[in-house]
């Protein structure tokens, strides 16, 4: 990691902004992984903007009763089990699965 990189990211509890350092963070990360993807596509997805959605996705359902949609909506559960998280559908997978709390809706 560059020391510019590093001076970035400053403390615990800091929040930074590291958008300037992309192409090094991508360098990095790729060379911390092994070859896990493997497509004949030719346009696939950045594993690193795939990691930042996760890690959104696990944040928002964290947090959710923090959010606006948490306070008319809830994820969807089953017998009191959290289930609406990557939620299967026919076509795949929802990210997040809620209803709202009358129960009359649903919001993907």
């Amino acid at each position: 990691m560059s020391q510019p990189l590093r001076n970035a990211t400053g403390s615990l509890g800091t929040v930074s902004n590291l958008s300037d350092y992309a192409a090094e963070l991508e360098i990095l990360h790729r060379n911390s992984i092994s070859d896990v993807l493997s497509t004949a596509e030719a346009i696939v997805e950045k594993p690193t903007v795939f990691v930042l959605e996760k890690h959104l996705e696990d944040f928002l359902v964290h947090n959710w009763q923090h959010t606006s949609l948490g306070q008319r909506y809830q994820i969807y559960t089953e017998d009191g089990d959290i289930v609406g998280q990557q939620y299967p559908v026919d076509t795949g997978r929802i990210d997040i699965l809620a209803i709202s709390k009358d129960k009359k809706n649903s919001w993907l």
